[in-house]
């Protein structure tokens, strides 16, 4: 299913890179581009104001790490003047609290988290990372920040039987926990030391987190074989659209057979965006998929 860029379509969402750039290199990266490369202020000044004219509502700013980038403070005020929902992806090495006043502009802020243990999320991710991620979701969890977190966790071999465990820190009902089949994709991923797991493992481990009858959470999940139903936007301006092992371009977002082409995109029908960013088949104890 391919996301709806007809003039009537309800609900959009995009991501846009701010740059390539990252304190970290994990395996299973999804960020895209090549080099070392910012979005310039007047680049994506366009890019919103594109964005908006197609009918964009929801903006995801990611990376790279997208707090390495000078003006992301800017760059979220921007999206919300503009009249977008902006959200960020971030691996939340740069802050160490949620304090930043910005940060409550967001609809939604996603954080990573891999493992349990600070031994295996940290090998995953940086040493030290498991502990600022967790104390951040221990702050949101007792504060009333407005946006809705969403953590993100990459299955593989090496940390599957640790997953489980993450549901002790994330299960609220406020938060959003999504689940990636590991899978080697884009220019920056790799291997690495993780293996996959296979779609049987995946699926029947989905299956035990959701009948959990302690679970208050809402779950979510992308599959290696499916296709996110999202166009990105590189931090040159370049569209591309999620395939199952790569990224197709479409060509520069300023250009103007490729806006005709993203206006020719079928209807996905009404799927909120935010469910398609959390994931289309988010599970809630309310019986509710909405955020």
């Amino acid at each position: 299913m391919t996301l709806g860029w007809t003039q009537d379509a309800r609900d959009r969402y995009v991501v846009v890179s701010v740059t390539t750039r990252c304190n970290l290199s994990c395996s299973g990266c999804f960020r895209v581009g090549r080099g070392l490369t910012d979005m310039p202020l007047p680049l994506f000044e366009r890019v919103l104001d594109t964005l908006r004219m197609l009918g964009c509502q929801y903006l995801n700013i990611t990376g790279g790490e997208p707090t390495l980038h000078p003006q992301w403070r800017e760059y979220i005020r921007l999206t919300r003047t503009a009249g977008l929902a902006p959200m960020l992806s971030t691996n939340a090495t740069l802050f160490d609290s949620l304090s930043d006043p910005i940060l409550h502009q967001l609809a939604v802020l996603s954080l990573p988290l891999d493992a349990a243990s600070p031994a295996t999320n940290d090998r995953m991710r940086c040493p030290g990372h498991y502990a600022r991620v967790a104390a951040l979701v221990r702050e949101y969890l007792l504060g009333e920040a407005p946006f809705i977190l969403k953590v993100n966790t990459i299955v593989a071999a090496e940390n599957m039987a640790e997953i489980p465990g993450i549901l002790d820190i994330v299960n609220d009902s406020r938060v959003v926990w999504k689940l990636f089949q590991f899978s080697p994709r884009g220019d920056f991923s790799s291997s690495g030391w993780l293996s996959p797991v296979s779609s049987g493992q995946f699926g029947d481990l989905l299956a035990r987190l959701l009948e959990s009858p302690l679970r208050r959470c809402r779950i979510a999940s992308l599959a290696s074989d499916s296709v996110a139903n999202y166009i990105i936007v590189d931090p040159q301006g370049a569209v591309l659209v999620p395939d199952r092992q790569s990224f197709k371009h479409l060509g520069h977002l300023l250009a103007l057979e490729t806006i005709q082409h993203l206006r020719s995109f079928p209807r996905a029908g009404d799927i909120s965006p935010l469910d398609e960013v959390l994931g289309r088949h988010v599970e809630g104890t309310g019986g509710d998929p909405h955020p």
